[in-house]
């Protein structure tokens, strides 16, 4: 049977995405991959929220069991959310398909 997967993107200000993979590995991820973009808001945005729009950013992408989803987003929150220099924003999609050596990286060894 095929575990149920989720993708965490995670998306913080230049800098931080080592945070984000440390926290999310001390939790029971495996890994991640890392992408470097560009941010862009209105002027508004800084008086909405009360902080400063750093345009360099890092998207953290991580595959993680369905079942660590809502650990990982509190704790990535708690430590690295818009409050903190991180300026951190997460979510969760689910992974309807993927191919067979993605799913066989999360079998335990009694269920291969």
């Amino acid at each position: 049977m095929e575990k149920e997967l989720a993708l965490l993107v995670v998306i913080v200000n230049n800098g931080y995405s080592q945070d984000v993979i440390n926290l999310a590995k001390d939790k029971g991820a495996r890994g991640a991959t890392i992408v470097n973009g560009s941010g862009s808001v209105k002027p508004e945005a800084k008086k909405l929220y009360g902080i400063e729009i750093n345009p360099e950013k890092e998207l953290v992408l991580i595959v993680v069991a369905k079942e660590l989803v809502d650990t990982l987003l509190t704790v990535i929150y708690e430590n690295l959310g818009t409050t903190s220099l991180a300026q951190g924003v997460a979510f969760s999609l689910p992974i309807n398909h993927a191919t067979s050596n993605l799913y066989k990286q999360f079998l335990s060894k009694t269920e291969e």
